[in-house]
C-alpha cells in the first residue's frame, strides 16, 4: 500500500511487491493487508489418526515424560 502511494503505476508497485496487478487492486478495494484478511479455520481436514488411543498415549506421557517417539510408535 505504501508502494502504491509512491509510485505512479499501480502496475509498479506490484511488481515491487511481488504480486500481481489484480491481487494489489483486490487488496486496495478491501483496505487491508492480506494477513489482515485470512480467516481462522476451525474445521479439520482430515480425520486425527489418533484419536482412538490418545487418552492411552497422553497418559504413557504424563507418567514417564522421558518417553521418546519411536518407543510410542512400538507401543503403538
Amino acid at each position: 500500500m505504501r508502494l502504491n502511494q509512491n509510485e505512479e503505476r499501480l502496475s509498479l508497485a506490484a511488481a515491487k511487491s511481488g504480486i500481481s496487478e489484480n491481487t494489489a487492486r483486490k487488496y486496495l478495494r478491501l483496505g487491508k493487508l492480506p494477513s489482515q484478511c485470512k480467516q481462522i479455520r476451525n474445521w479439520r481436514t482430515r480425520e486425527d489418526p489418533f484419536e482412538q488411543v490418545w487418552d492411552d498415549l497422553k497418559f504413557k506421557l504424563e507418567v514417564n515424560g522421558g518417553l521418546e517417539a519411536k518407543t510410542l510408535f512400538d507401543w503403538l
